[in-house]
């Protein structure tokens, strides 16, 4: 007695109907994954920037600006014709709104992400920081606040992750004192600041808080020493500078004869922790030990992460 014959499995049989369930499958996933992204990504409803504006106005533009991707709207006041606001659209996305009074920025600044959410909310009154700062993540999610007091206070900025990602002092409307920020690969920059001009030593530190690159500056924020870059590929590399002008290395070292503040590469080279002042070590020290708080904030009564280090 013949074997019976085994019925054709259809998907051995036809290569096309294998194909096409493997294809909606993808489809599937792939509208599932836009959705999601759509959901987490985009506002709930569009902004009208209009509605920020005070007092009686007329719109102006759109204006080009220097960046062609970018246009600019005014609002004028309908008697005295002063700038009351500016609107800047990047690529037709409202990307800042800027509100004025005769003196400079007055009122609540605000920036978005491209996807249309809420980026930052920064108070200012007569051209100067006073109030509380709002920032958040491209979700939505509150990740830093902090109150500005006459130009006075420190800024603290989370990622979404709870990790600190920057904190800045500022004075008089200005940067000023120790600074911290996180960049790519979690390595971190420490300089000082005064009047917004980096004063002294920069640092940057791998996640590691092994140094990664150490720059020198003088009191009017030009490089003024080595620049070392200890990530190069084919070893520490060195840049010199005098006054901001790069020079030779020979240069340099002629200049420090006749400028002794200009610092000893020599005296660098042996021992680099020793560039490293106390305040900046007592920063690693809490960075180390630092933990993931949690996102989104509730309140900016909590004191800043290294308030201890920058208010010496």
């Amino acid at each position: 007695m013949p074997p019976k014959k085994r019925r054709a499995n259809c998907y051995r049989a036809t290569p096309l109907a294998r194909c096409r369930e493997v294809s909606m499958k993808h489809a599937l996933i792939l509208m599932l994954v836009l959705s999601s992204c759509a959901y987490a990504g985009e506002p709930e409803t569009p902004v009208n920037p209009e509605v920020f504006v005070p007092g009686n106005w007329k719109k102006i533009g759109p204006i080009g600006t220097q960046d062609a991707r970018v246009l600019l709207w005014e609002y004028r006041d309908s008697i005295t014709e002063l700038v009351v606001a500016r609107e800047y659209r990047r690529e037709n996305k409202l990307e800042t709104l800027k509100l004025y009074n005769e003196k400079g920025l007055n009122g609540i600044q605000r920036e978005w992400y491209a996807n249309g959410r809420l980026k930052s909310e920064k108070a200012y009154e007569n051209n100067v920081m006073h109030g509380t700062f709002r920032q958040y993540d491209s979700l939505g999610a509150l990740v830093g606040i902090y109150r500005m007091a006459n130009g006075n206070g420190i800024r603290s900025i989370y990622d979404s992750k709870g990790m600190l990602e920057e904190e800045s002092g500022y004075k008089n409307n200005h940067g000023d004192g120790w600074q911290f920020k996180r960049g790519a690969f979690d390595s971190f920059s420490i300089w000082f600041y005064e009047k917004d001009r980096i004063i002294g030593p920069a640092f940057r530190f791998s996640k590691n808080f092994g140094i990664e690159s150490l720059t020198f500056f003088d009191r009017d924020g030009k490089p003024n020493g080595p620049a070392i870059d200890f990530t190069n590929i084919y070893g520490t590399k060195t840049k010199y500078y005098v006054k901001g002008m790069e020079v030779s290395e020979v240069q340099y070292q002629n200049a420090r004869k006749t400028d002794p503040t200009l610092p000893d590469i020599e005296s660098i080279r042996k021992d680099y922790n020793a560039t490293i002042p106390e305040h900046v070590k007592e920063m690693l020290k809490i960075l180390k030990d630092l933990k993931p708080v949690e996102i989104p904030l509730q309140n900016s009564d909590d004191p800043p992460v290294l308030t201890s280090v920058f208010t010496k």
